[in-house]
């Protein structure tokens, strides 16, 4: 009986929970994710993470090693940000910096609210140039990004995975839709990648070569 109300308790939370941790209530959640074929690696391991905090601890001390990341916007903000992206966002990618953001957390959960973003460049169709030069804080970090998807796609491409995992900011997004953003970190693409390489299979010598890798003569 105990574990059937614990899967309904972890089921009812993930009806409200979406892509790259943000919540259903938020402003800049992108709605019917879920449904997409191809699921991005953020959206993997903070689903994974989310349910893991859902479920019942069986003992005191058992936590997860990380926070679950949620963000949200300034009501200005955001009414900014989607009216710059209703003026061109269609027409070719965009980036923006985000100039100011605050944190508020908890000890499973941090809620990042985005309050001050600009428009950085243009790009082509499906792309921005020179990303690794905009967006530079004045003491030289690197500030958190958002650009723009004009063909509406949800996903982070591989290109934008590892910008993300070189820029090391405190946070990515893409903005998909007036409304729909997803936010990558990027410990969690490193993370991701080196469990992915870890599960790999070691690579087999072919039946036609020696072990020095050299082919055989006939």
């Amino acid at each position: 009986m105990a574990r059937k109300a614990a899967k309904t308790a972890v089921g009812s939370n993930l009806r409200y929970f979406t892509a790259q941790g943000m919540a259903r209530s938020l402003p800049g959640n992108c709605q019917g994710i879920e449904h997409v074929q191809h699921v991005s690696v953020t959206r993997r391991l903070t689903m994974l993470a989310f349910l893991l905090a859902s479920l019942p601890r069986p003992a005191a001390g058992q936590e997860l090693p990380f926070r679950v990341t949620i963000f949200d916007w300034d009501t200005i903000a955001f009414k900014r940000q989607r009216e710059a992206y209703r003026v061109e966002a269609h027409q070719h990618e965009v980036l923006f910096c985000v100039e100011a953001w605050t944190t508020d957390s908890t000890v499973d959960i941090q809620r990042v609210i985005v309050t001050r973003v600009r428009r950085a460049i243009s790009g082509g169709q499906h792309y921005v140039a020179t990303v690794e030069a905009q967006c530079i804080a004045k003491d030289g970090t690197r500030l958190p990004t958002i650009h723009t998807h004009s063909d509406g796609s949800c996903q982070f491409s591989p290109h934008d995975l590892v910008t993300i995992a070189a820029r090391v900011a405190p946070f990515e997004g893409v903005q998909c839709g007036e409304r729909h953003f997803i936010w990558a970190i990027a410990w969690q693409i490193v993370a991701m990648a080196n469990a992915s390489a870890a599960l790999q299979p070691p690579l087999k010598a072919r039946v036609d070569t020696t072990s020095a890798g050299t082919r055989s003569l006939p």
